[in-house]
């Protein structure tokens, strides 16, 4: 966990802007710092720990937005599947439907043969020990 104590306000204006932007130029612009600082900074372990920290944390929270939507998603690409105006929208949605429960399948296969591999390697390894 990073210790975002030791961070000046600068440094975690600047995580956010790193967050936010595009580029490091935008960036330090947001940010009210130079280009060269945001690198220096960046060669810190507690500023790159806290920007990493930050990071997982949004992919975290839009992960959970996305769970919570998935019904209303699913619903919505159910109505056009079925009832769009448009063979093409209708279409659109049927592959669209078909794509991402191809997706979960292989998804869930590779699980499977992680998990496969993750018992005959520690079955091994338990045999030699």
């Amino acid at each position: 966990m990073a210790d975002i104590g030791r961070l000046t306000r600068k440094q975690i204006k600047t995580i956010g802007a790193l967050l936010a932007c595009q580029t490091i130029a935008e960036s330090a612009s947001m940010a009210g710092v130079g280009e060269r600082t945001i690198y220096r900074w960046m060669q810190a372990d507690t500023f790159r720990d806290a920007l990493r920290e930050a990071a997982n944390e949004t992919v975290t929270q839009a992960v959970r937005r996305l769970v919570a939507g998935r019904d209303d998603a699913l619903d919505t690409l159910h109505k056009l599947m079925l009832g769009a105006r448009s063979e093409n929208v209708r279409r659109l949605a049927a592959k669209d439907w078909l794509d991402v429960l191809h997706r979960i399948t292989e998804l869930e296969i590779i699980e499977q043969r992680v998990a496969a591999l993750e018992r005959a390697y520690y079955e091994q390894n338990n045999k030699q020990n």
